[in-house]
C-alpha cells in the first residue's frame, strides 16, 4: 500500500506544487519520509513502517547528536528546511549507500573532516567545535564534508598508491586536492541552490563555499584554504605532509619485521 501511496505522490510532485504543500502542512512527518525516500529511490524499497520510520529516524538522530555536542549550532536550520531534509537523507545512507555517523572528536586544528567506512567500521563527519567559527559556518562545513566523503574510494586508491610508492608526492597532493575541489563544486552548487537566511559577513566559511570559483589550478595553488584547518595551511600542504606519513610507515614496518624475525643487512 505505501509504495502505491509513494508512486502517486513521485508522479504529482513536479506536476502539483500544492499537492506538496498540503502534504508538507498537514502531515510533516509523512512529507519527511517521502522526501527521504524520493531523493534516494533505493530506500524505497522497504515497505515495512517500522523500517521507514529508522531511515528517517537514523539521519535526525545523527543531526540530534550533532547538535547536543556543538549546541550553537541549534536553531540555524528548521527540521522540515530542504538543508536539514537533506543532511539527514544523507546520514541514513544516500551519499555513499550506507549509513554515516556523526563524530563530536574533530582532529585538533582541523576545521572538519570525514572518513569513509574501512574495515568494517562505518564512515563519519566531523566538525570543529571552536567558537572561532559560527554556527552557521559549521552547517557549511558539514555539508561539504557529506558531499567530500563520497570521494572515499579514491582518497583509499591514492593512499594505497602513495604506501606502494607508485605515486610520487606531487601527483598524490595534486590529486588529493582535485578530488576536494570537486567537492567544493558540489557543496557551492548546492548552497546557492539552498541558501541559508541571515548570512553576513561573519560567515567567512560560508562566503568561501560559495564564492565563484575560477579553476582548479587557481584552487590547487591557494596557499591557505580556510576550510582545512585553523592552523593557517592549505590542502596541498596537508596532502604533501599525509604522503611523507604514509610512505615512511611502510619502511618502519619493514624494518620492525626484519628485528622480529631477526634479520639483518
Amino acid at each position: 500500500m505505501f509504495q502505491r501511496v509513494l508512486q502517486r505522490f513521485k508522479n504529482n510532485w513536479f506536476e502539483s506544487k500544492y499537492l506538496a504543500w498540503k502534504v508538507e502542512k498537514l502531515h510533516p512527518k509523512l512529507f519527511t519520509v517521502l522526501f527521504v525516500l524520493i531523493a534516494n529511490p533505493n530506500l524505497s524499497k522497504c515497505d515495512e513502517p517500522n523500517c521507514l520510520q529508522e531511515i528517517v529516524s537514523f539521519g535526525n538522530r545523527q543531526i540530534d547528536q550533532m547538535i547536543d555536542d556543538r549546541a550553537d549550532m541549534a536553531g540555524v536550520l528548521k527540521s522540515n528546511d530542504p538543508v536539514f531534509l537533506w543532511i539527514a537523507n544523507s546520514f541514513s545512507g544516500e551519499q555513499i549507500g550506507e549509513r554515516i555517523y556523526w563524530n563530536e572528536n574533530c582532529p585538533t586544528g582541523m576545521i572538519g573532516c570525514n572518513q569513509g567506512p574501512s574495515g568494517g567500521y562505518p564512515g563519519f563527519v566531523t566538525v570543529t567545535a571552536s567558537s572561532d567559527i559560527t554556527p552557521i559556518d559549521k552547517w557549511a562545513v558539514v555539508i561539504f564534508e557529506l558531499f567530500n566523503i563520497q570521494n572515499y574510494e579514491k582518497f583509499e586508491q591514492l593512499t594505497v598508491e602513495a604506501r606502494l610508492g607508485s605515486i610520487d608526492i606531487e601527483t598524490f597532493a595534486n590529486s588529493s586536492v582535485a578530488l576536494e575541489f570537486a567537492a567544493e563544486l558540489r557543496t557551492n552548487k548546492f548552497l546557492h541552490d539552498n541558501p541559508f537566511k541571515n548570512v553576513s559577513e561573519r560567515e567567512q566559511l560560508y562566503g568561501w563555499l560559495t564564492r565563484k570559483e575560477t579553476k582548479e589550478t587557481d584552487y590547487i595553488s591557494l596557499p591557505v584554504n580556510p576550510v582545512a584547518s585553523l592552523k593557517g595551511y592549505g590542502n596541498y600542504e596537508y596532502f604533501r605532509k599525509l604522503y611523507t606519513a604514509l610512505s615512511v610507515r611502510p619502511v618502519i614496518q619493514l624494518e620492525e619485521s626484519k628485528l622480529k624475525h631477526g634479520e639483518s643487512e
